[in-house]
């Protein structure tokens, strides 16, 4: 991933947008670089909300699974989309599954580190 395609995802994240200078550089400089193969799930519905991705380059979509166990899709997810920072705020499971629908590089903030940085920042909270 370049870096310039890190700095533009991290940038436009609207929920990082209020942070203070200090704070917003802490949590940017925490999110790793990550990459999924076509086909493969970013976060599966059911599992316990772990991360929060923000998509740099590739696209994925968003499915659910209906009443009968098919697979619902709820929507495509593009470069600079973010998705996880509910489940990590309210420690809940997954609601849906990302499935990669080409190659994916993505930025992942793990719960570990967002949990280490709403302890040593609480005022992270009200600004997520």
């Amino acid at each position: 991933m370049n870096v310039e395609a890190r700095q533009s995802a991290l940038r436009d994240l609207s929920i990082l947008s209020f942070l203070p200078a200090d704070v917003r550089e802490l949590v940017e400089g925490s999110f790793e670089e990550v990459s999924f193969p076509f086909g493969s799930s970013i976060v599966r519905e059911g599992e316990p909300a772990d991360a929060l991705f923000i998509l740099v380059n590739g696209r994925a979509r968003v499915i659910k699974r209906g009443d009968g166990g098919e697979e619902v899709p709820l929507g495509v997810l593009r470069p600079g989309d973010s998705f996880g920072e509910m489940g990590l705020l309210d420690h809940a499971t997954r609601t849906a599954t990302v499935r990669a629908t080409s190659e994916v590089e993505a930025l992942r903030l793990q719960r570990a580190v967002f949990d280490a940085l709403l302890e040593e920042r609480p005022e992270l909270r009200h600004y997520l």
